[in-house]
């Protein structure tokens, strides 16, 4: 067993200068006394830097705590032979305490991930159905002017994204860490599903519409709460919140890329195709709007989709600016 070893007041010191960072030189006594744990201690005192902690250490009690100890190991022979220094006692009793949590500390923090790096990713008003895979292997399909953030490892308790726009989830399923969405409006969570999450919605709402599996929404505030189940779409904010069942069959098809259409008035096509290809139409006659389509548009450009309809009510079209003008002929 190895023998402990016994400080004097100059010895002390020197261990107190080093550790509170007044002398970067660690001599042989301060690896000593460190007992070859040097590197190990300053890394966990880097992990704990970085996670935010804030609670301060209580220094009197810690060094009444210590001095206890170091009399009971007999690291101390009495107190009329070892003389401290104010200043130097008070560091010590903070070095000291930092050396004895730092291990279960620092272990904590790592194992649980709190110190994973994160990624974000984020797509332009002419970029949609970026896919990402989670190291859970979940999926996320972001349609255009949205951003998503995710740690490169979820913890051992949950796993946790942030949404901005909107994005379709296929979450693989874990009974034993909830999914979580921050929706900016609201939060998402579920096990393991898929569904679609529109942050707001332009009425300050968030939107959630249930492909497979259950998921709970519940409003920023916690006031408000949704349960659905597939083919509901709910929306919800910190006042009102309310769902139903979902009768658009194209409110996917920004991610599908399938229209499909049966009798379906073209002011409502056009709008589709607003929230699918970011295109504007407009007519110069309004009884345009009123004429109906049956068609299915898959995976078909905005500009052949404009055409067919052209070619099946005898219009013709102009393109300004991005936007398509529809005309008589």
């Amino acid at each position: 067993m190895k023998k402990k070893k016994i400080y004097n007041d100059k010895e002390w010191q020197e261990i107190a200068s080093c550790l509170s960072g007044e002398n970067d030189n660690e001599s042989e006594t301060v690896r000593s006394f460190l007992d070859d744990r040097g590197l190990e201690i300053k890394n966990y005192w880097k992990n704990m830097k970085n996670s935010r902690g804030e609670e301060k250490v209580n220094v009197d009690k810690a060094w009444e705590h210590l001095s206890n100890r170091l009399k009971e190991d007999k690291l101390i022979r009495s107190k009329k032979e070892v003389t401290f220094k104010p200043a130097y006692l008070l560091r010590i009793a903070a070095a000291v305490i930092i050396i004895a949590t730092l291990t279960f500390t620092g272990k904590y923090i790592i194992s649980n991930h709190y110190l994973s790096l994160k990624s974000v990713v984020a797509t332009s008003s002419f970029e949609k159905n970026r896919v990402i895979e989670l190291s859970d292997g979940s999926f996320i399909t972001l349609n255009r002017d949205s951003k998503i953030s995710f740690p490169d490892k979820f913890n051992s308790r949950r796993r946790k994204v942030k949404l901005t726009g909107e994005a379709f989830f296929e979450i693989s399923p874990d009974s034993d860490r909830p999914f979580i969405i921050d929706a900016r409006n609201g939060k998402v969570t579920v096990l393991g599903t898929s569904f679609n999450v529109i942050t707001d919605n332009g009425k300050n709402e968030v939107e959630v519409l249930v492909a497979s599996g259950r998921v709970m929404v519940v409003s920023e505030n916690g006031a408000r709460s949704l349960t659905l189940e597939p083919g509901e779409l709910g929306v919800i904010n910190n006042n009102t919140s309310s769902s139903m069942v979902n009768t658009d069959i194209n409110y996917l098809a920004w991610n599908t890329e399938i229209l499909t259409y049966e009798g379906t008035r073209l002011e409502d096509v056009f709008s589709d195709l607003q929230r699918v290809h970011n295109i504007s139409v407009e007519v110069n006659n309004n009884d345009i709007l009123n004429r109906q389509i049956t068609s299915v548009f898959d995976n078909e450009s905005a500009e052949t989709i404009i055409k067919t309809i052209c070619l099946s009510f005898n219009l013709r079209f102009e393109k300004k600016d991005g936007i398509y003008y529809l005309f008589n002929l």
